[in-house]
């Protein structure tokens, strides 16, 4: 089995994660024996994998445990029912909202949240003490049953954890102290039938989880180096470990922090993927070929579209996806559109993704008085309809290991504009051709060459058509076997 381990899958995902479900989906085409696997408890794990389609092969550390692989639920309980005919409490619904209180007699006992209006999903149930001080916080998979309870102490610190298989049995215990005004780990202890294994952090707890998974021909493909790399170098050693890395892997001529584990220990590594050549021999080069370096794409075409309805595309339509951090540079993508906006009044730009800059971005928007021509649409998880009619892609990143919107965005037939940084641009872009790639941070000649596109429908078109015929190279079958060489 092929392992591909990460941290957390949740609702909204970054191009990590994207990666991974991308990776999952290939090998099961190729019939390559593979789950994802994340560290972090996530009880709604199940929910946000079905959204990706892979909810029959993920799993997290704390699924293994609570022998909750591939659980499925079995019954709706219903809980209202339950607490007003078989407890004889006294239920008062909470405006606006999916919460209630409840009551055994006059005395406030607990409060619960659903996820749902018609009081089926149950989220959580607090517990208060005759003081109405919050003791217990009880947690809902999203399968139905009681994944985790937490007893709090004093000002509501958490005290202890306790985690249930689905029949109520506790698996894993975690217990909490203040260290120093923080509320800490301090132990962690599994229970196995009549034994437990004591665990002073979380960290060791992965590392007895992995050992514990792997056994003879399994190996692990490595997503995330930052979080798990110190893991990697305690793991027994006759299991695999192919590390892949999403980014650029140098801040000046220093290796970056969040790779150090593994450019500090590779010799525990089987090989080091990553998505282009140019960073595959920069590497190499680095570490003097210690151990395999191989560039293998994070991404892969399937199916591209044979010719495109031009119809289809938006006049003046312009999309990026990207995630709304300093990195991605979403301003200068704004400041492209207030400059051409008086030249192309249907000019729009729509952008797709999350993060923390977005209020700081719509108060640009409303000071350039862009409100009409820049929407911001949140994560979505499928986006390919929209960047299919878009007539260009603006890629505006400091840096960027591959660039999987951009592959997404030239196999659907839209070109792309992008500043030319290390590594995934110019692997993907062929200037000139299907996009056009730009010295980082100069937006004058952004503009220049979205004016270019945008003025020429001819020229346009002709990238649209070269755009879908470049994407070819990184079709299913040509990044199958190269994951095929490696895992054998």
């Amino acid at each position: 089995m092929n392992y591909i381990l990460g941290t957390i899958l949740e609702s909204k995902i970054t191009g990590v994660e994207k990666a991974q479900i991308n990776r999952l989906k290939l090998f099961k085409q190729q019939e390559i024996p593979s789950k994802c696997v994340y560290i972090k408890w996530n009880p709604y794990l199940y929910t946000y994998a079905k959204q990706h389609r892979i909810e029959n092969d993920v799993f997290t550390m704390y699924d293994y445990f609570q022998k909750t692989i591939n659980y499925k639920k079995t019954k709706q309980v219903n809980w209202l029912q339950y607490w007003e005919k078989a407890c004889n409490y006294t239920l008062k619904f909470v405006e606006n909202s999916n919460d209630v209180r409840i009551y055994d007699e006059d005395q406030f006992i607990m409060y619960a949240h659903f996820l749902d209006k018609q009081y089926r999903d149950l989220n959580y149930v607090n517990y208060f003490d005759h003081q109405r001080r919050k003791v217990k916080r009880e947690l809902f998979d999203g399968r139905g049953f009681l994944s985790c309870s937490r007893i709090l102490g004093e000002g509501q610190r958490i005290v202890l954890e306790n985690y249930f298989t689905t029949d109520g049995t506790i698996v894993i215990q975690k217990y909490f102290d203040d260290v120093k005004g923080k509320n800490t780990l301090t132990k962690v202890v599994v229970n196995e039938g009549q034994h437990q294994q004591y665990f002073d952090s979380e960290e060791e707890l992965a590392h007895y989880f992995l050992n514990q998974l792997c056994k003879n021909n399994d190996q692990l493909i490595l997503d995330r180096p930052h979080e798990l790399g110190n893991v990697m170098t305690e793991l027994r050693k006759e299991i695999p470990v192919i590390v892949v890395l999403h980014s650029t892997h140098l801040t000046g001529n220093e290796i970056k922090s969040f790779y150090k584990p593994v450019f500090n220990h590779l010799k525990r590594y089987k090989a080091i993927v990553v998505s282009t050549d140019k960073q595959r021999r920069d590497i190499a080069a680095y570490i003097e070929n210690e151990i395999p370096v191989v560039n293998i794409p994070v991404g892969h075409v399937e199916n591209p579209p044979n010719n495109i309805d031009f119809n289809n595309k938006e006049k003046g339509h312009i999309i990026s996806v990207a995630r709304l951090v300093e990195n991605k540079q979403i301003k200068h993508q704004i400041e492209v559109i207030k400059r051409l906006v008086e030249k192309y009044p249907d000019i729009q730009l729509n952008i797709y993704g999350h993060g923390n800059g977005l209020a700081e971005y719509q108060q640009l928007v409303e000071k350039y008085q862009l409100v009409r021509h820049v929407k911001f649409h949140g994560f979505k998880t499928q986006v390919s309809e929209a960047i299919a009619k878009a007539k260009l892609m603006l890629s505006t990143s400091k840096m960027e290991g591959f660039g999987l919107a951009i592959l997404e965005s030239l196999s659907l037939g839209t070109p792309v504009i992008s500043y030319d940084v290390d590594y995934g641009p110019a692997e993907l872009i062929q200037d000139g051709f299907n996009g056009y790639l730009v010295s980082e941070g100069d937006i004058d000649k952004m503009v220049e060459k979205v004016d270019q596109l945008l003025n020429d429908s001819q020229k346009i078109e002709q990238f649209s058509m070269n755009s879908i015929q470049s994407a070819q190279q990184f079709n299913t079958t040509t990044v199958g076997m190269k994951w095929q060489n490696i895992l054998s």
